[in-house]
């Protein structure tokens, strides 16, 4: 069993190594876990309220979050660091995604738009 949300969990992803499980939440948190060993890695703190989606890129190496304080974030799956801050969206996050190509991340929100972020830069 993994614990350590003081909150609703909105999320959980598997990486695509399947070796890294990433959980959102209402605390505000992202946490990630080293699912073969049980082991919570890394908290990812910077959102200001619920993380409603997460996404790991194709080689696992990002982790994307939405939120409902209107921002994306992308974070380094090597150190567990902040990258960028993403702002496009008026209202809530509630999607991201990345391509299956990997160039490209998409999201969705309740201000009904999609924005697509070039990887190379994120900017739309």
């Amino acid at each position: 069993m993994l614990e350590g949300h003081n909150g609703d969990i909105y999320k959980i992803k598997f990486s695509p190594d399947n070796r890294t499980l990433a959980s959102s939440s209402n605390d505000t948190m992202i946490k990630i876990w080293d699912y073969h060993l049980g082991k919570h890695l890394a908290d990812l703190l910077g959102h200001t309220d619920l993380v409603s989606t997460i996404a790991f890129s194709k080689d696992g190496q990002i982790l994307a979050s939405g939120c409902d304080d209107k921002t994306i974030k992308i974070w380094s799956m090597k150190n567990y660091k902040l990258l960028r801050t993403l702002k496009g969206h008026k209202e809530c996050v509630n999607i991201v995604k990345f391509s299956p190509d990997g160039k490209r991340l998409l999201s969705g929100g309740s201000d009904e738009r999609i924005c697509v972020w070039e990887t190379k830069n994120f900017r739309l």
